[in-house]
């Protein structure tokens, strides 16, 4: 228990220090899913706390991070208009004083001299309005804090992998062509070309109004439209086809102990909606996983195994 406790804080201080709210989920959702079947749901339910607390406290630095860059952009806009203002009345300062001419020197005698009245206003179209707009971040929909929390993650999971695989197929190939395998960084190597990733490549087509404000991110999409924007539709089923024969191989080796399949598992497969099968092998922590119960999966016993 006391080793528990400490890897308990220390993943914690990781995911916090790694400043993605993600990451506690990815290391306490399987323990959480795994005592839910077990049916201890006083541990799943702290557990699930101490998620919430780390989730919340990223989300409330996020917010001043936000606050105070905007104050911040909100200052230069001020800033930028006084400065237009400057300028302007530079402008009409210098065409008062060009079409005035000092009666000293002119004479109303002659014929070809008029006297020129200074303008008591700026002629029009010299000084233009400015407004100050009010900057709001992506994703900020004006409501409180707790609410625009609440709709994103919702949008996030409901929406937008469906949102994303709709944009890649009206994307690809009418305006980017299929890759042809270098959209695998192995075979693109093997070919001699240059590795392209759609996640990133796509970000303008899909995100164009967060690109305008200088922001770089990624597309990410279902495992199987990497095949679909290698080799269209034939690689769609591949990749369906593959992903069903991995699943399978899961459930073969996992076979005898359901409650750690689910546990172990269903996580992992939820982010197979959002997320390419191997990227989530090799960085989600999910190899190592299936390699672990492959070692150790006779020492594994679904009775007495218990936790803290």
């Amino acid at each position: 228990k006391k080793l528990f406790y400490f890897l308990l804080i220390l993943s914690c201080f990781y995911a916090f220090s790694m400043m993605q709210k993600s990451y506690i989920l990815n290391l306490l959702m399987p323990l959480i899913i795994l005592l839910f079947v077990k049916k201890e749901f006083i541990k799943a339910g702290t557990l699930i706390l101490v998620s919430l607390t780390v989730i919340i406290s990223l989300i409330a630095i996020a917010t001043e991070y936000k606050e105070k860059t905007a104050i911040l952009e909100r200052e230069q806009a001020a800033i930028l208009a006084k400065e237009i203002l400057l300028k302007e009345q530079q402008e009409i300062d210098n065409i008062k004083s060009e079409s005035a001419i000092v009666p000293e020197q002119a004479s109303t005698d002659s014929p070809d001299v008029v006297v020129v009245e200074t303008p008591k206003e700026a002629p029009k179209g010299v000084v233009s309005d400015v407004v100050i707009p009010v900057i709001r971040e992506p994703g900020d929909m004006g409501y409180s804090a707790p609410v625009n929390v609440v709709i994103g993650i919702t949008k996030r999971i409901m929406v937008v992998p469906g949102e994303m695989v709709s944009g890649w197929f009206d994307i690809i190939p009418e305006h980017v062509p299929y890759l042809y395998g270098d959209g695998y960084s192995l075979i693109a190597k093997i070919k001699g070309n240059k590795f392209h990733d759609y996640s990133s490549e796509l970000y303008p087509f899909l995100r164009p109004s967060f690109v305008k404000r200088g922001l770089k991110g990624t597309v990410n999409v279902a495992s199987f439209m990497r095949g679909y924007s290698n080799f269209g539709v034939p690689g769609l089923i591949l990749s369906c086809f593959s992903i069903s024969f991995f699943l399978c191989f899961l459930e073969h080796l996992f076979q005898g102990n359901k409650k750690m399949f689910v546990a172990l598992n269903s996580y992992p497969i939820l982010l197979l909606s959002s997320g390419n099968l191997l990227t989530l092998l090799l960085s989600g922590g999910w190899m190592i996983t299936i390699l672990m119960m492959i070692l150790f999966h006779k020492q594994i016993d679904e009775k007495r195994y218990s936790v803290t």
